[in-house]
């Protein structure tokens, strides 16, 4: 969250200092799916086939599993309390101090898990782009068709737009006004698959690979 270190996950986590490239931890976690700081950067979750897992950053040790179910993503809410899991079919979210589930969403195979940044929404990318009230579990809209595939959803910093990456393998990256639900504007120029995309902190710029 401050910029100061980047987690690569792979068959283990890798910590590296953002400045200096210098390698700085080895997490001997096994092979992990996603990967997610806590807002306060002082815990990681990880999403594994085991499950989903808590590692201090400082040191690499394990705080404890959430759940034991095979995970695709996850994603820690804003504020740090709650945390978001795609399992299977459906989104799960924690209380992370009591790791106690709170509720459930069907989402339809979700790939990609995210919050709002009032915290207030839950974004799931899978079939289709499905927007869920945190509070209320209420399914607020669908964005997309309901056949279409997306592999990955990520707010834009003031919340109002979203980016997904087609699960289709279509080479595009679509931008949603959050709002009413309409596409605002297709991005193409990506030769290969893209993965995951995420918005500058500013908002400006879009990463994507």
């Amino acid at each position: 969250p401050d910029s100061k270190l980047l987690a690569i996950a792979t068959y283990g986590l890798y910590l590296h200092n953002i400045q200096t490239s210098e390698q700085i931890n080895i997490i001997d976690s096994g092979w992990v799916n996603s990967v997610a700081f806590s807002p306060n950067g002082k815990v990681l979750a990880t999403a594994q086939y085991e499950g989903v897992k808590l590692w201090l950053v400082d040191g690499g040790g394990e705080m404890g599993t959430i759940t034991d179910s095979d995970a695709k993503s996850v994603a820690f809410s804003p504020d740090g309390t709650k945390l978001a899991i795609s399992i299977d079919n459906s989104v799960k979210l924690f209380d992370v101090a009591t790791k106690s589930e709170l509720n459930t969403f069907n989402a339809g195979y979700p790939y990609s898990v995210c919050f709002s940044p009032d915290g207030q929404i839950l974004a799931s990318a899978g079939t289709g782009i499905n927007l869920w009230s945190v509070e209320s579990g209420e399914k607020l809209k669908t964005l997309g068709g309901q056949s279409d595939s997306f592999k990955c959803v990520t707010f834009s910093p003031d919340g109002k737009t979203l980016a997904s990456v087609s699960g289709s393998y279509d080479n595009t990256i679509k931008l949603w006004n959050v709002e009413d639900g309409l596409l605002l504007r297709k991005i193409q120029g990506h030769t290969g698959y893209i993965e995951s995309v995420v918005f500058s902190p500013d908002g400006k710029l879009l990463a994507s690979g």
